[in-house]
């Protein structure tokens, strides 16, 4: 067997051992206090918390095309199985859109990471224009596609029904985070701050026009999750 073939087989191997330990997942949807969420998670091999970077490959094309065109928790499951997905406890946060806009927006820019110099009018006529969401080997359009993407479609079905046992809330982060771990089954803890971006209240980034976009660019999370401005 070559060697390439050899890596191969070991990493199904392991998928298939790590598979057999899943008990919960925890789906991280960009710019949700997820790092925080995750660095708990960890230590508890039960969990996946790391679904993306290291269950699909952070960097795999094959990866990103999936997500753009089926969604996160989507091919979670069929990465895992339907057996395996629903025996465990699927979990998630979602953010206030415009607030969400406003974090990733910030986080892009920082200097080292995209660093694209918009405005943040420019930011979001840019969210407007992405198309197409995914890109063949180009790991900037893919990641920006990625952290301002619609929160709902990453969790629901094709009939928009949701694939997640609990869903908290980063507005309500230490409460909905403390229930995640009593059904769990482990103890809770004070969330860590990891990735974080400096900006004061989300309100004062916006005007009429800004606030009309970003309503419309993420209409489907806003009525799922019932959420409103201020």
């Amino acid at each position: 067997m070559s060697l390439p073939k050899l890596a191969s087989s070991f990493a199904r191997l392991r998928h298939r051992r790590r598979t057999r330990q899943i008990r919960a997942v925890f789906l991280h949807i960009p710019k949700t206090a997820g790092q925080s969420v995750r660095r708990v998670l960890a230590p508890h091999r039960f969990i996946l918390s790391n679904t993306k970077q290291a269950w699909l490959g952070w960097e795999s094309s094959y990866t990103h095309e999936r997500w753009a065109t089926h969604g996160y928790s989507r091919i979670i499951r069929e990465e895992l199985g339907e057996d395996v997905w629903d025996r465990a406890f699927t979990f998630s946060f979602v953010r206030n859109p415009w607030a969400r806009a406003v974090s990733a927006w910030k986080y892009l820019d920082r200097p080292g990471d995209l660093a694209f110099g918009l405005t943040f009018e420019e930011f979001l006529s840019l969210v407007q224009t992405l198309r197409p969401r995914y890109a063949p080997n180009d790991r900037a359009r893919n990641k920006f596609s990625w952290h301002v993407a619609p929160q709902a479609p990453q969790l629901l079905d094709a009939n928009s029904r949701s694939l997640m046992d609990f869903v908290g809330r980063t507005e309500n982060l230490d409460a909905d985070f403390a229930e995640a771990c009593r059904r769990l089954g482990i103890p809770g803890r004070d969330l860590p701050r990891v990735n974080t971006t400096n900006h004061g209240s989300y309100q004062m980034y916006y005007d009429d026009h800004s606030r009309r976009t970003v309503a419309e660019l993420y209409q489907q999370d806003i009525e799922t999750f019932g959420y409103t401005f201020g």
